[in-house]
């Protein structure tokens, strides 16, 4: 397996501006274990911010709850990057509703299907799992974020795990449309670049932005914390970016856990 076309480094600096903040740290390799778990490493030992590695393939990809991300070579977009905000360590785990906006952005800009945000850290395409990020941090005196975000771009209905066909999408199920998957990157740095900064200055307006793309406001979720199970009505986000419910008539909030739709 090589890296394919749209992918590698020479193709991805066509599309950065020479002035990008993204532009100087940038690898794309063709195989590795989790690109998170590599940049972890790499900022223990000082890398820079918004250094981004690029992998056509993860043999050992993670979602959220230790859960299995699967790819498929030359077909999905699978990197990570490294963010060091200067912020109250309360805060950090919001960072995910922030870069989920950016890529709500970037695959609402190709489809004509709705496109919505499911808390904390899944987009949803037609109802559908498009997108999945995983953010994890190192605690040092400026704390580090590393953001692992997977897009599925060209992968077709029969290369999905056989598990996920009826629960997951892609760029090019939705639009019949094979996309550039290095365009697709430079376009999603832009993006976060925004979201990043606007969540590091005005957050109270990101976490108004994400309410409006949820795709759960208003809906009845079964919640899984740890061994608690509930129904609730998610109503919005506190302060924190936490999610905020309605269970029988009292306002309840959801730290971390499991979120599951009434349809999936």
């Amino acid at each position: 397996m090589s890296i394919a076309a749209d992918l590698t480094h020479g193709h991805i600096l066509k599309f950065l501006a020479a002035d990008s903040p993204w532009r100087s740290n940038i690898r794309v390799v063709e195989t590795t274990g989790s690109t998170n778990a590599d940049l972890l490493a790499a900022a223990a030992q000082g890398v820079p911010e918004r250094t981004i590695l690029v992998a056509e393939h993860q043999t050992a990809g993670r979602g959220r709850l230790q859960r299995i991300w699967s790819n498929n070579p030359g077909r999905d977009l699978i990197f990570s990057l490294l963010l060091r905000p200067r912020l109250d360590l309360q805060v950090l785990p919001s960072i995910t509703l922030a870069v989920g906006l950016a890529v709500q952005m970037l695959i609402a800009e190709k489809v004509a299907a709705p496109v919505g945000l499911k808390w904390p850290n899944d987009v949803l395409a037609a109802g559908k799992k498009i997108s999945g990020i995983l953010c994890e941090t190192i605690l040092t005196d400026v704390p580090m974020v590393v953001v692992g975000i997977g897009i599925n771009v060209n992968t077709l209905r029969h290369q999905l795990p056989e598990e996920l066909r009826e629960t997951a999408t892609s760029l090019q199920i939705l639009t019949e449309t094979v996309f550039d998957r290095g365009q697709l990157l430079v376009n999603l740095l832009s993006y976060t670049e925004h979201f990043y900064r606007r969540w590091m200055e005005e957050r109270e307006m990101v976490f108004r932005e994400w309410e409006k793309k949820s795709a759960i406001r208003g809906k009845t979720l079964t919640i899984v914390e740890g061994d608690t199970i509930f129904q609730a009505r998610a109503e919005g986000l506190d302060e924190w970016g936490r999610l905020a419910v309605d269970v029988d008539g009292r306002r309840r909030v959801v730290g971390s856990g499991e979120i599951i739709l009434p349809e999936e």
